[in-house]
């Protein structure tokens, strides 16, 4: 009997639970897009784009070390400028192009592009060789690099096209869900998860009265790797030698293995520009500390994009 008696007290209580489920699922669902909605209307995104080209400068905080003899070493700091290009060919079309100049004085370029179903960056990261033999490389760690490119192509490109419109590429969907409200340094917020479906993961911050976003939010694991240039060079040998070893030394000692970093994008600096209320400045924090901000200062609608340019320096 009793046997029989909690029989019917699940096949009665499990319905119950599971309808309660789907109509918690299905308010939270209708919540999310409530918000989303507001907010992209705040934006003023209700229109599809046909293309979307942006210009700014970036400006960074690097600290670095200089080893000017065997025995001086200086910790300084400077600011880098470089320039930035993010280009929109809607639907599936986007590129992030930086130019600039590195503590040293050389100069870079860095690359992310999405092409429909394929991403990559540039410069391409240099795949290790093999532990038996330098001159060979790996089938698959070759393929885990390639993948691991795209990876990187698609999560820069999604910062931009979700801080500056919320949107996302078809080739990049995304996954938003309403995660409560929390109180931080950007005030009280609306608070979205947005979810890759290849794992990435961070958080959109919205005005809970204007409906605007106001940060980007997620945790990354990075190692900190110090820049040292080592500076007195001469004519003698074993002078150069000794600084190039206490160069090393230091570079080894001010390393720090990989650990996790909360990384936020703070957009303020808002404006309209060819109806759309967009951010004019970007300043990136880790752990709370600025190492970098952005400016935008110019902003070009539905024009073509020559389409080589989504075509620039893919791999062979």
């Amino acid at each position: 009997m009793k046997a029989y008696i909690v029989l019917i007290t699940l096949t009665v209580l499990f319905p119950v639970a599971l309808a309660q489920m789907v109509a918690d699922d299905y308010e939270l669902t209708n919540r999310t897009q409530g918000i989303l909605q507001q907010a992209r209307t705040a934006i003023g995104a209700t229109s599809p784009l046909q293309s979307l080209s942006v210009k700014g400068t970036v400006r960074r905080q690097v600290k670095y070390v200089e080893v000017s003899s065997p025995t001086e070493v200086e910790e300084k700091e400077k600011t880098l400028t470089s320039k930035l290009r993010v280009e929109f060919q809607f639907p599936d079309k986007f590129r992030v192009r930086e130019q600039g100049s590195q503590v040293n004085g050389q100069g870079y370029e860095l690359l992310a592009i999405v092409n429909n179903s394929e991403a990559w960056i540039y410069p391409q990261p240099i795949v290790p060789s093999t532990p038996e033999n330098r001159r060979v490389v790996s089938v698959e760690d070759a393929e885990q690099n390639l993948i691991r490119q795209a990876q990187t192509a698609r999560t820069n490109v999604s910062r931009f096209t979700v801080g500056l419109l919320l949107t996302a590429a078809p080739s990049i969907p995304l996954e938003f869900t309403y995660a409560g409200r929390i109180t931080s340094e950007v005030g009280t917020n609306d608070v979205l998860t947005v979810r890759e479906a290849e794992g990435y993961k961070f958080l959109l911050l919205l005005d809970p009265q204007t409906h605007l976003p106001t940060m980007l939010n997620e945790t990354v694991v990075m190692s900190q790797r110090v820049t040292v240039i080592p500076t007195g060079l001469g004519f003698d040998r074993r002078y150069n030698r000794a600084i190039f070893t206490r160069a090393r030394e230091e570079r080894l000692a001010r390393s720090k293995p990989p650990h996790a970093v909360s990384v936020q994008m703070r957009l303020s600096d808002r404006r309209t520009v060819g109806g759309l209320n967009l951010p004019h400045r970007i300043k990136t924090y880790y752990n709370g500390q600025l190492v970098e901000e952005i400016e935008f200062d110019e902003f070009t609608f539905n024009r073509p994009i020559n389409p080589k340019k989504f075509e620039e320096n893919r791999p062979r």
